[in-house]
């Protein structure tokens, strides 16, 4: 099937201004509040007007998550049941990496996001999507095993995003590398684990 070129160029022009806006957003996040950023705001700093922006939006709410959904989407290829059933630290260094793809900034541009973001929107995207690409990639799954696996996996998610979330605000003195060795280990091997590899350095003689 060939696609004529103004349903090209009207393509090409849906993700420039897509990409305008999320860039717009990123850079208000590092000066405002997530809650006092306004769809005028958006607007204006992207050169476009509130109607162009519902075009794409319905709400401040459905662009963050996008955002996320965007920078991710990358990291999260092939992420699959299978990944945390057979390879469990290979599946947290990979959802932490896609994490901290989220906010491509500065650490300083970062520090301040982390003072407007709402953390807990936050991690409601990025584990749901994380989960949306395990179930793409797994559609065989019975309704009697997504109801075990919905827990699982918000454990398993949950779990690695609060440690994640914990580094990003600097309430660890842990590099990002200590944090991923520390969780993928924990995640595929439990405390036992971190204690047989000697990772926590404690006296549990």
């Amino acid at each position: 099937m060939t696609v004529n070129n103004s349903t090209k160029h009207i393509d090409r022009r849906i993700v420039r201004t897509r990409r305008a806006i999320h860039i717009a957003f990123i850079d208000l996040l590092t000066e405002y509040e997530y809650t006092k950023i306004t769809i005028t705001a958006l607007a204006k700093r992207t050169d476009i007007d509130r109607k162009t922006f519902y075009t794409h939006y319905s709400s401040i709410d459905s662009l963050f998550e996008d955002v996320i959904r965007q920078h991710t989407s990358k990291g999260l290829e092939g992420l699959s049941l299978n990944d945390l059933l057979n390879d469990p630290s290979h599946f947290a260094k990979k959802y932490l990496y896609a994490l901290q793809a989220t906010l491509p900034l500065s650490k300083q541009q970062r520090a301040n996001v982390l003072k407007h973001i709402p953390m807990r929107k936050f991690m409601q995207y990025g584990t749901s999507i994380a989960r949306e690409r395990i179930y793409q990639s797994n559609q065989n799954l019975s309704t009697e095993a997504k109801r075990y696996i919905n827990l699982v996996l918000e454990f398993y998610l949950g779990g690695i995003f609060h440690a994640y979330a914990l580094w990003l605000s600097g309430e660890t003195e842990l590099t990002l590398d200590e944090v991923i060795e520390l969780v993928s280990i924990n995640v595929a091997e439990g405390l036992t684990g971190l204690m047989e590899q000697h990772v926590l350095p404690l006296d549990y003689s």
